[in-house]
């Protein structure tokens, strides 16, 4: 199963241009450490006993590594856009992430 046996959890923030939007996102993934690794979009749960850590190790090229990401892009030059992911834990460790997008800054904090 994709994500057993993880121990670890980091946050991670990339920002990019790029002539398409693919390429804007792929740019995205390498300024955030992850552009040579296969994303595997889970949703917002994070198990009990999942460290959160400052820095990831490195990960092996090609591994399978579960995400919870937000991403937004624009196509106007200059248009102010943001992102944001948080992240909560209760006391026995359960936790939860929570992302959120929109086109600046007050847009995204009312969220």
């Amino acid at each position: 199963m994709v994500g057993e046996g993880i121990k670890r959890a980091c946050l991670v923030v990339g920002a990019a241009e790029g002539g398409t939007e693919l390429n804007a996102f792929d740019n995205a993934l390498l300024a955030a450490g992850i552009g040579d690794v296969n994303l595997v979009k889970v949703s917002s749960i994070i198990p009990p006993g999942v460290e959160l850590v400052d820095q990831l190790n490195p990960l092996p090229r090609g591994a399978f590594v579960p995400v919870v990401y937000a991403s937004l892009v624009s196509r106007e030059p200059g248009r102010r856009i943001a992102v944001a992911v948080g992240v909560g834990r209760a006391a026995d460790g359960f936790g939860v992430v929570m992302e959120a997008e929109g086109e600046g800054r007050e847009e995204v904090e009312g969220e």
